[in-house]
This record gives C-alpha cells, structure tokens and sequence, in this order.
C-alpha cells in the first residue's frame, strides 16, 4: 500500500508540474584525465610505451622495441595529464518532468606531459636541474556524447543524474620532444574511436522563461586501450570537475512547464 502511494504521489508530482521543456543547449567543461591500466611512459630519447612486467615495450619514431627494465640505467619518466577544456552544442529531449534523453557534439584536447630531470650538482649544494626528458602528447577528438537524464523537480529547479556513453572521434594526435626538437605523428597507433561510460550529478535553474542554467561533475570510465604499443593496456578514465551550460525552452507544456 505504502509503496502504491508514493508511486502515486511521483505521478502526481511529474504531471502537475507539467513536461521538462525540450531545447538545445551548450555547455563548456573542466577535467582531468586519469591513467588506467599500464602507465604511459616516456623513456630515453624519443621512445615511448609502457613497462610490462620486466620489460619495456617502446616505440621510438615508428620503430619497435622491447629491453629489460633496469631501474638504475633507464630513465623514463610518466605522462601525466593536464587540465583539460572541452565545449559542447547539443539537444535534450524531454518526455516528461523526470525523464529525458541528451545528446551532444563538441571538441576536446587532450594533452599529456613528461618531464624528468637530474640533479648533478646535488652532493655540492647545486640544485639546478637538468631535464632529460621534457615531452608533450596532445590528442585531439571529435566527442559525441549521449545519455539518459533522470530529474528530481524541485519547484521551477531541479537536480538530476545522466548516465550514458560517449563515443570521441580522432582528429590528429602528436608527440613533441622539446629536447630533441622531435614532432612525431601517432595518429597510426591511436584508435580512431574512443569509448567511454560516463555518470554525471548537476543542478539546474530556471532563468525565467528563457531556459536553464545548469551545473555539473561526474566521471567517465574509458573501455578503449589507448597504449601505441602491445602488449601494454592503457585506458583513459576522466574525471569532470565542473561543466557548466545553458538550455533554451524550445518548448513548454500547457501547464507552463518548470
């Protein structure tokens, strides 16, 4: 009985407030990138890869290798991701006050630094480094994301979760070593899709009768190994600090929507 009514009573809520309005939006967002799987690595040189066990699995400028790992003779030095941007145009569909559906296009660049540095004059007092690997990976991608909205009103606001994948396209992908002047093209040994799983948490207002201003965070779960190299696994995990938007009415119901 108890459960009959507070199906009831959601019923109700969704229907007295009227459909989600229905409009194309835009928003722009903050991250940060997350290694999953074998660390990204840039070693002597050019050559970069991952450590696999005992043994390095690299490619230096097209070439292929594999050496022991010795941790007194190789240097190398991880990739480490930066702050990340992206901006994103999309449309939401909304069937009605709790559920809707959303989806995107928008650009993303992804960049990746290694630095590493020794110390020579240490045992002297002489704290000046010098790098031996200073590098720079930047992918770039087409992302297409899209998922499920589920809206808990709270009078003309509301706060939601959004759950779904995100398919990013590669536009162009290169190494720079600033050491060696060295630009390598890994467009190659990158895969063309990217796949990832993504749960977002936000809160939306409503801005008169214009639309919503809405913000957001959340994670994405790459499933697509990204490593240049086998037998190395390297996925992409992506953690979205802050996304920020605006949604338009592009319809209200008759009872004035939100």
């Amino acid at each position: 009985m108890i459960r009959r009514i507070c199906f009831s009573l959601l019923l109700a809520s969704a229907a007295s407030f009227g459909a989600q309005s229905s409009g194309f939006y835009g928003n722009i967002n903050v991250s940060r990138g997350i290694h999953l799987g074998d660390k990204f690595q840039n070693f002597a040189g050019t050559e970069i890869g991952s450590v696999v066990g005992d043994t390095v699995y690299y490619v230096d400028n097209g070439r292929e290798g594999k050496k022991k790992f010795d941790f007194i003779h190789t240097k190398s030095s991880d990739f480490q991701y930066g702050v990340r941007f992206s901006a994103l145009v999309g449309y939401e569909k909304s069937w009605n006050k709790i559920l809707s559906a959303r989806g995107a296009v928008g650009y993303q660049n992804v960049v990746l630094d290694a630095y590493a540095a020794s110390i020579p004059g240490f045992a002297l007092g002489d704290m000046t480094q010098v790098p031996f690997s200073t590098s720079k990976i930047s992918r770039h991608w087409l992302s297409v994301p899209v998922d499920v909205k589920f809206t808990a009103p709270l009078s003309q606001n509301g706060v939601y979760l959004a759950v779904g994948p995100k398919l990013s396209f590669l536009l162009a992908t290169q190494y720079t070593d600033s050491i060696t002047t060295t630009t390598i093209d890994l467009a190659g040994r990158t895969p063309g899709v990217n796949l990832s799983l993504g749960l977002r948490l936000g809160a939306e207002f409503a801005v008169g009768t214009l639309g919503y201003f809405f913000i957001e965070a959340g994670y994405h779960h790459g499933l697509t190994n990204l490593a240049v190299i086998a037998p190395a696994t390297t996925g992409e995990g992506e953690a979205a600090l802050l996304g920020i938007g605006f949604r338009s009415n592009f319809s209200r119901s008759s009872t004035g929507g939100r």
